[in-house]
């Protein structure tokens, strides 16, 4: 039985909060031949269209009887694009990462980047995304105030296996998160070739001036399924070990909501 490192957060750049996953827990069976635990490296990273920095996060399973640790040097992490490579040196903790600025272009819309890692004693990590297309947030508008029943919308991302929306709102001095996940190809009689639109904001709960900052990240496949979960069989996105390593392009919204109910 095996257990995975139990905090990785995602980066890109820089720590995305909003984005903080958990790897808790995440049990198998599948030992050497002599039925014994074998530990393999576990990677967790999310790059940004239009980032010039990126970030990936390593360290390996645990067995149930052993310890987790936060700090994972030694591994050699490497990025590869059409015409550029980059090693990600170790930063802190488990993470590795390089700022590329003024040297190579931002991350591109529909680039095919792989990453490699090793590290002595583990098989060799691999991993592939095709970054998703831009797109836009048609409605509300930033610092807009809604009710539960405005809706939100914004441009198709072509490429996108889905998106990824993320809340946080603070209230009683306690910070709440939410998360949703809508396919690409979701939403039924509803679906616009040209834009998603979320008809009511029920997802909005909370009181009177409630200040939201939402997120709303297109994502590729490999980002989409690991959040979305896909009953079981897509939550490992790499080969030669655990974790997942996708791409989106990622809009901001401060929300105000007031006190309303469904119609």
């Amino acid at each position: 039985m095996k257990r995975i490192a139990d905090q990785m957060c995602c980066h890109s750049g820089g720590r995305a909060a909003a984005l903080a996953l958990v790897l808790a827990l995440l049990f198998g069976c599948d030992g050497g031949p002599d039925g014994q635990f074998v530990p393999e490296l576990a990677v967790h990273a999310q790059l940004r269209v239009g980032a010039t920095a990126a970030s990936v996060q390593v360290n390996r399973t645990y067995g149930l009887d052993e310890q987790f640790d936060s700090t994972f040097a030694g591994a050699d992490v490497w990025l590869f694009r059409a015409a550029d490579s980059f090693r990600l040196p170790w930063a802190d903790r488990d993470r590795y990462a390089f700022d590329w600025t003024g040297s190579a272009p931002a991350i591109g819309p529909d680039e095919t980047i792989r990453l490699r890692v090793t590290r002595a004693g583990f098989d060799t990590v691999n991993a592939s995304t095709i970054t998703p297309c831009d797109f836009t947030i048609l409605y509300p508008e930033d610092g807009d105030t809604v009710t539960l029943a405005d809706s939100i919308g914004w441009s198709r991302c072509p490429g996108a296996k889905g998106y990824y929306l993320s809340r946080r709102f603070e209230q009683q001095r306690q910070e709440f998160v939410f998360d949703l996940v809508i396919a690409n190809d979701s939403l039924g009689d509803d679906y616009d070739s040209l834009k998603v639109n979320i008809p009511h904001l029920a997802f909005l709960y909370g009181d009177t001036a409630v200040s939201q900052r939402l997120s709303v990240y297109a994502v590729d496949s490999n980002y989409f399924y690991w959040v979305d979960g896909g009953g079981g069989q897509y939550v490992n996105r790499v080969t030669g070990g655990v974790g997942v390593f996708g791409s989106a392009v990622r809009r901001d919204l401060q929300l105000y909501l007031r006190r309303d109910t469904l119609p």
